[in-house]
């Protein structure tokens, strides 16, 4: 069952704190950490921009551990199979690397995923998830909600984190330079989390985005998925926005999202 989800940041200053900002997110995101131990979890599914990356293609992976520093972490198998099941007339692929079992079969553990986990791992198995740009918005959502049921099905507690960060384009000093459309682009996704609006990202400008350089769009959008997947089975679900911050050339939020104990009417 899904108890547990996330919009989180991958920036290293939630890491090591340059400036308010980033002392602010991290914040958040240990209060993150105080309402995941709450729920007890036995899997995490991690939607990751930075993991391995297939063109107009989501990738779930399906390799037996994940190698994070010296460390190995486990995939949780049945539930990456259940998401790939639940995918299927969708352009997903199970991806794996070396061996097809058995301790060969590792993939790197990526910075999308391992930076938010520094904060938010206690021992849970682990499904990664890598979106891809090249498909439509309907795929994206469809994919969530695929998520969604292939959580709910799954006979453990699941917790879910979208690494996201915003605009890349908000300091001409920046690697992809300036644009007033990451102001524009990091206020909409605020909005949205703080509002219970994200459906409104559905319809965004595609010159926005490219002009912003997000690094979130796609992930949002399976997270929508997966809130009307909760939201057809009678959960009341909504996000709240934790800490938004920009302590460098991007934009960085943190957002829970707050199950109710009201069924929807």
């Amino acid at each position: 069952m899904l108890s547990f989800m996330a919009v989180v940041p991958h920036g290293d200053e939630i890491l090591h704190p340059v400036d308010e900002d980033s002392r602010r997110l991290q914040a958040a995101m240990m209060e993150l950490k105080r309402r995941k131990e709450a729920q007890h979890l036995t899997s995490l599914i991690v939607v990751t921009p930075h993991s391995i990356r297939m063109e107009g293609c989501m990738a779930v992976v399906t390799a037996e551990r994940l190698r994070w520093g010296r460390r190995q972490l486990r995939t949780d198998l049945p539930l990456a199979r259940e998401v790939l099941r639940e995918a299927q007339g969708l352009p997903v692929q199970g991806v794996n690397f070396g061996a097809l079992e058995g301790p060969q079969s590792v993939l790197p553990l990526d910075w999308g995923s391992w930076i938010p986990l520094s904060f938010l791992h206690a021992g849970e198995k682990l499904v990664v998830v890598a979106p891809a740009r090249g498909v439509t918005v309907e795929e994206l959502e469809r994919f969530g909600m695929a998520l969604g049921r292939a959580s709910e099905a799954h006979q453990g507690m699941v917790g879910l984190l979208v690494s996201a960060d915003h605009a890349h384009a908000h300091l001409p000093s920046g690697p992809y330079g300036y644009s007033p459309m990451a102001e524009v682009y990091d206020r909409a996704v605020t909005s949205a989390l703080r509002d219970d609006r994200l459906e409104e990202l559905e319809g965004m400008d595609p010159q926005l985005i490219e002009q912003a350089k997000p690094d979130s769009y796609w992930q949002l959008l399976i997270a929508l998925g997966v809130l009307r997947r909760l939201r057809e089975e009678g959960k009341v679900v909504r996000p709240r926005l934790l800490a938004y911050g920009r302590p460098s050339y991007y934009g960085m939020a943190v957002a829970a999202f707050e199950w109710s104990p009201l069924r929807a009417a």
